[in-house]
């Protein structure tokens, strides 16, 4: 994803949230989407702060199923609960 990862899990069966340090992180990233095709859906998700104005943050990439970046979707957002 071109970040530091504080973290990855396995979140479905074929797809995993990575968790990194900050909310402009996630905004600020750039994937390649064709290095990122054989690894299945990826959600990137940080923590929110403040200044941001929200509880957390995240985007949602699936290459491997012929979506580069679907921004609103409750299939990834799911597992990103326990920032609530």
């Amino acid at each position: 994803l071109g970040a530091e990862l504080l973290g990855a899990y396995q979140a479905w069966e074929s797809g995993c949230l990575v968790e990194l340090a900050s909310v402009e992180a996630v905004r600020g990233l750039a994937p390649d989407f064709t290095r990122l095709r054989p690894f299945g859906p990826v959600i990137a998700t940080a923590q929110g702060a403040p200044a941001a104005g929200c509880d957390f943050v995240s985007r949602f990439f699936a290459p491997s199923l012929g979506i580069d970046e679907d921004p609103v979707t409750g299939n990834g957002n799911g597992p990103c609960g326990f920032y609530l």
